[in-house]
């Protein structure tokens, strides 16, 4: 759950007007607020999955 966190406040790191730009103006409950949520949430498991520490995705062979 640690690196879950970690992982995602540091995408939501990188929407700074110096980094990527991102529209962080959004009010809880507000379109732009969820993206921004959806944005943090992919980038950490797309982190994790790279880190090789874990994500949310369960991985089944077929």
């Amino acid at each position: 759950m640690f690196w879950a966190t970690w992982a995602h406040e540091l995408i939501h790191s990188t929407g700074l007007k110096s980094r990527l730009k991102r529209d962080l103006g959004g009010a809880f409950g507000k379109a732009r607020y969820a993206r921004e949520g959806l944005v943090a949430e992919f980038g950490a498991v797309l982190l994790g999955d790279r880190l090789e520490i874990g994500t949310g995705i369960a991985s089944r062979a077929t």
